[in-house]
This record gives structure tokens, sequence and C-alpha cells, in this order.
């Protein structure tokens, strides 16, 4: 095996060549230090893979081989993310966000969700071109009772709308006519 030198005048080169040249104060490892890309590493290297090579296109290693670091065609050095987000639409260089609810529609009193929350929208629509008037309200709740969220007065000449609320609710989404409103439709987006 050869020996490394340290510090001194003589430089061996990795054919094993003496240079000498008084300028070399060096850490040199020599020939059987060195490690192949893509083949085995030993358990106790001699060596650590330091600088990177260009590839047009990268290598597949299998477990246990040694590995370059790789540098794209103008030398920097190439890093992929192993678990890229979701979210990113690299090609276009954006990170997307994508709203995505579920939704209820009720007719009359209904539950739309149980449990926590959040109401993105209400939708508000006759089922009929002349709905009978009255009081719509959605709860914070399980029933027709509780933490009043939204209300609005829907009359017979209501156009179809949305509301935009975006409010966390911690019990539940109930919706509630009351007595006298009729041929209405309410579609509630939520998560």
């Amino acid at each position: 095996m050869a020996t490394n030198i340290i510090g001194s005048t003589e430089l061996k080169t990795a054919n094993n060549d003496s240079v000498t040249d008084d300028t070399y104060d060096a850490v040199v490892v020599l020939p059987d230090a060195y490690a192949t890309d893509d083949s085995a590493m030993p358990a106790t290297p001699l060596m650590f893979p330091v600088g990177g090579e260009y590839r047009a296109s990268p290598t597949t290693y299998t477990d246990g081989d040694a590995t370059v670091d790789q540098s794209d065609v103008n030398g920097n050095k190439k890093v992929a993310e192993q678990y890229m987000p979701v979210y990113e639409d690299n090609t276009i260089g954006v990170a997307k966000v994508e709203h995505r609810y579920s939704y209820g529609r009720v007719t009359a009193d209904g539950q739309v969700k149980s449990g926590a929350g959040l109401i993105h929208t209400i939708s508000i629509a006759g089922l009929t071109a002349t709905p009978t008037a009255g009081l719509v309200t959605v709860y914070d709740s399980l029933t027709e009772t509780g933490t009043v969220v939204y209300a609005e007065w829907v009359f017979a000449t209501v156009v179809g709308h949305t509301i935009t609320l975006d409010v966390s609710v911690s019990t539940g989404i109930y919706v509630g006519f009351d007595a006298t409103l009729a041929n209405a439709q309410i579609t509630v987006a939520y998560r």
C-alpha cells in the first residue's frame, strides 16, 4: 500500500511519478486510495470525494456504491429535492396553491358537517323562479342552536350569489331555514 506524503517537497502523481518542487506542502493521496465512480465504496474509505463531474444524464447507483457529485454544463452543483413538495411546479417555477373543499347542499334545515373545520363559502340560490322569502342562518353547531356564523334574508327576487367567509368552526356546520323560507338552496363549501 502506498503512503501519504505530508509536508514533503516531493509530490507523487497518480501514476506514482515523483515531482519535486519547493512550493509543495500538501497531503497527497496515492492511487490505491482513489475510488471509481459507481463502484463499491470500502467500509473505511481512504478518500473523501470532492468536486463534481458534468454528466448530461444522471448515473443510477446501487446500494453501497461510491458516488460523485454532479455538475451542470456551467459547473454548478446539481441539487434535486429527494421528496419534492407536491405543490411545486418546477417547469414554470411556481408553488401552486389550490383550494380544495368539500361541499354540502341543503334545501331545508340540515347538518352539513360535524366537527371542527372551515367554512369557505356559502352560495344561496332559488330552487324555483320565486322562492318564498325567509331567513337562512348558518351555525357553528350540530343543530339549529348555538353560535351564528352567518345569516341572510332570502327574498323572492333572490339572484344566486356566493359569500366568501373563510372562518373556522369548532363544533360543526348546520344550516337553518326559518319557518317561512322555502324553495331555496344553500351550498356550503368547507374543509
